[in-house]
Parts: C-alpha cells; sequence; structure tokens
C-alpha cells in the first residue's frame, strides 16, 4: 500500500469514527419536555427555549436550570420531568433531589415524594435547614395519606422548627393526647408569645384538657396576636424561581425600587410590567395598575392616573383603591366635593386610618369632622391593641369616646383593655355603658360577668 492509499484509508478511518461519535450523540440525546408557551411572555417563553436547547446537550445543571424555570412558572409536570432527569445524571446535586420531591409532593404523588425527600434528608451533606424542610413535607405527605402514625415520627424529628412544632400538636391534640402537646406549644410561645397560631392550637389543647381558664385567656390573647410564624415554606421557595424572566422578573423589581428606586424608576419598572401584563391580557394583575396609579398621582399626572383607573375597572372589578386614588385626583383639581363624595363611598366599602384623616379634613360640619375623627382614634387604638400594645391603645379610645360617646364598640375595647391592665372598676364601667348602647354585645356580657364575679 503506497502513502496516498495509507493516508485515504486514515480519512476514511476518522469520517467512520467522527460519523459514529456524532450517531451516538444523537441516540444519546435527549429531547426536554416542551409544554405549550403560549400563556407566558415572550421574554420568558425565549428564555425556556434557550434553557431547553442547553439542556438537549446533557449537561444536568442545564436540566435542573430548566427544571426551575418550569416550576416558577407553573410547569409542574415538565418540572418533575427535568428535575428526575436533572438528579439521574448528577445523584449529588441535593438542590435537584429536592425539586423533584418538591413538584411530587404538590402534584400529590405524595408516596414517591416521600422517598425522594427521605433521601435527602438522611444525607450527610444535606444542611439543617434543608433537612428540616424535608421532615415537615414528609410529615404534610403522611397527614394526606390520613397516616397519623407515620406523620408523628416525622414532625418528632424536628420538634424545634416551628411549623412542625405546630403540625404536632394539632395531631397530638386530635388524637386525644394534648397534654403531650404542651410542651412543644409552650416552647414556641416562649420564643413568639404573640403568634396567633400557636394561641389557637394552645386554647384548643385546654379545652381538650378541660381547662376553662387557660382556654378564656387564649381566646383573649388571640384578640391581641399577629401571624409571626411563616407555615407556608413554598412561596419562599417558588417566588425567587419565578422571578428570574419576563413580568416575574419585572414585578420583582418594581417591587425592589418601590422601597429604595427613584419615581422615574419606578415608572419605568412599572410600565415595563405593564406592558406585558396588557399584551398579555393579564387583567388579574390589577395591583401593578393600582401601584403605577399612586405614582401618577403623586406626581400630579392627573389623566394618566385616571386612564389607568378607567382600565382596571373596564378588565377587572372596581373596589375602595380605586375610589381613594379618585378622590385625590378630584383633591388635585380642587374639587373637594367630588373627593369628599368618591371617599365616602371608599369608607363604607374599607375603612382605613389614613381615608379617615382624609374626610375629617374635607367636611365643612362640624358634627361630621369630629365623627370622622372619632372613628380614625378608634381605629388607631384598635391597631395598637391588635399589635398586644394595651397600654397604648387607652388614650386613642378615650379620645374617640370624647368627640363620639354612641360608639358601643369603643366602649368594649376601652373596657377591654382596663380588663386586662387590671382596672377592673374602670373596665365595669365601661363594658356597662357597651352594654347599654347595645345590650345584645355578647362579649361584653361575658367579660362583664366575669369581672362581677
Amino acid at each position: 500500500m503506497n502513502t496516498t492509499q495509507k493516508v485515504l484509508l486514515a480519512v476514511l478511518v476518522l469520517e467512520i469514527a467522527v460519523g459514529g461519535t456524532i450517531s451516538w450523540r444523537l441516540t444519546q440525546r435527549i429531547e426536554p419536555p416542551a409544554p405549550n408557551l403560549d400563556r407566558l411572555d415572550e421574554e420568558t417563553a425565549a428564555a425556556i427555549e434557550s434553557l431547553r436547547e442547553k439542556a438537549s446537550d446533557g449537561k444536568p445543571t442545564a436540566w435542573r436550570a430548566l427544571a426551575e424555570t418550569f416550576l416558577g412558572t407553573g410547569f409542574y409536570a415538565a418540572a418533575e420531568e427535568c428535575f428526575r432527569r436533572a438528579h439521574e445524571m448528577n445523584p449529588e446535586d441535593l438542590q435537584a433531589a429536592y425539586g423533584l420531591g418538591f413538584c411530587l409532593e404538590r402534584t400529590g404523588k405524595t408516596s414517591e415524594a416521600v422517598t425522594v425527600l427521605t433521601s435527602i434528608a438522611e444525607s450527610p451533606a444535606c444542611d439543617a435547614d434543608l433537612s428540616w424542610t424535608c421532615w415537615y413535607q414528609i410529615g404534610r405527605c403522611h397527614l394526606r395519606q390520613e397516616n397519623p402514625v407515620a406523620a408523628e415520627s416525622a414532625f418528632l424529628k424536628i420538634p424545634e422548627f416551628a411549623p412542625a412544632a405546630y403540625q404536632l400538636s394539632k395531631l397530638l391534640t386530635r388524637l386525644n393526647r394534648a397534654d403531650e402537646a404542651l410542651p412543644y406549644i409552650e416552647a414556641q410561645l416562649e420564643n413568639s408569645p404573640n403568634d396567633i397560631k400557636f394561641l389557637q392550637i394552645r386554647g384548643k389543647a385546654a379545652t381538650a384538657l378541660g381547662d376553662v381558664v387557660k382556654a378564656a385567656e387564649m381566646r383573649d390573647r388571640e384578640d391581641r396576636a399577629e401571624y409571626i410564624v411563616e407555615m407556608e415554606y413554598g412561596l419562599r421557595f417558588l417566588g425567587p424561581l419565578g422571578a428570574k424572566y419576563g413580568l416575574g422578573s419585572r414585578l420583582s423589581r418594581a417591587l425592589t425600587l418601590k422601597s429604595e428606586g427613584s419615581p422615574r424608576q419606578q415608572s419605568a419598572a412599572l410600565a415595563a410590567a405593564l406592558e406585558i401584563i396588557r399584551e398579555k391580557q393579564f387583567w388579574n394583575y390589577r395591583s401593578v395598575f393600582i401601584a403605577m396609579a399612586e405614582l401618577e398621582v403623586e406626581t400630579g399626572q392627573i389623566d394618566a392616573a385616571r386612564s389607568l383607573i378607567g382600565e382596571v375597572r373596564q378588565f377587572s372589578q372596581d373596589g375602595p383603591e380605586l375610589l381613594e386614588l379618585e378622590g385625590k385626583c378630584f383633591l388635585l383639581e380642587g374639587r373637594e366635593g367630588d373627593a369628599l363624595s368618591v371617599w365616602q363611598r371608599a369608607l363604607k366599602m374599607k375603612p382605613s386610618i389614613e381615608l379617615l384623616q382624609e374626610l375629617a379634613k374635607l367636611s365643612e360640619s362640624e358634627t361630621d369632622q369630629n365623627r370622622y375623627r372619632a372613628e380614625q382614634f378608634f381605629r388607631t387604638g384598635l391597631a395598637e391593641f391588635s399589635r398586644n400594645r394595651v397600654e397604648a391603645s387607652l388614650p386613642w379610645f378615650e379620645k374617640s369616646t370624647d368627640l363620639d360617646p354612641t360608639n358601643s364598640a369603643v366602649f368594649f375595647y376601652r373596657g377591654d383593655a382596663h380588663r386586662l391592665l387590671g382596672n377592673h372598676s374602670k373596665a365595669q364601667a365601661d363594658l356597662a355603658q357597651c352594654l347599654k348602647l347595645k345590650p345584645n354585645h355578647g362579649r361584653a356580657i361575658e367579660h362583664l360577668a366575669v369581672l362581677q364575679h
């Protein structure tokens, strides 16, 4: 064989090898799922198509990135498939495994979700936060499967995790084991004494144990409690995933700029979001229109604000927020009577301290002024009372009754504040006055009866 023949043979062998490699790669190439993206904005859809192309080349990180984007945009089945592929390619990627477990749980495949989440939680590489989240979701899956024994076992692995402690306490109370629930409830109330969920479950446990005094105390404290402990883990996980591209990204930027950006920056971010909303007819995002209208009012752009208000009314529902904005437009035009009329309608729909302040300023009658100011003071005091700042609420209630001695609700809350502070004679007097104005006020009757005995 001469030199030329050897060269040609070598080239032929190389071509066959390269061709074979390409053919093998094509047979190994797995196409990612392709759900219908018509409901998404163009920017997000284009981002997904780009991520699909990258994922088809076979890198596990690309499959996870695509899975996260599918999940953030609500395509759970596609996300599950991509997370599964990423996890198969790289079993050590706990985030891919968690994404798979999350999708399985959310789509009702609880048995498979338990298997995946348990393997993550028991992995030596799993950190405490992820482990707690997994055991909590495992417990929730068992509850959905009506398997209280397995649910209890899962929650008992993380009793210091507040959401798990709540679910465990609720489960034990329901199983007539309220005495066992008490240590978990009390531990959480020591950390968050004003959390409404733990106060409620403490009251239920007390009722189950026949402790009527403690149950009454918990009902009292519920009136002055807040939602402190976050029970829903999903939003924290999904939120960042949905804010990467398109509308989600622009809304996230607008929200950030609301607290730290200039009016011009806020306007640009909101306008970019509205462009997508109008294009895709996402009229359920009415809050974005309202935020833009508020910004236009602040900068004196009355016509632009009115146009936005009209757009919301055309494609969505009316509401007190729109009436408040409309009143501000009238006020900027010097039409105080029209502003007063619109704000009175808004007040009937949803009272607010700010609205009451404006109505008091605009009212020409001293009687109306005093009525609005009395309601403003009452609601200010009620806000303090609801935050468990009982002593701080009293001066506001007293200002309210000075201006309007006909509101039974103010006398009830003022009496209740005195009762909680140990001023029993003042409490009895206020509760009696409440009943004089409204004889069938059940809670006033109950509190007064206790004070009199």
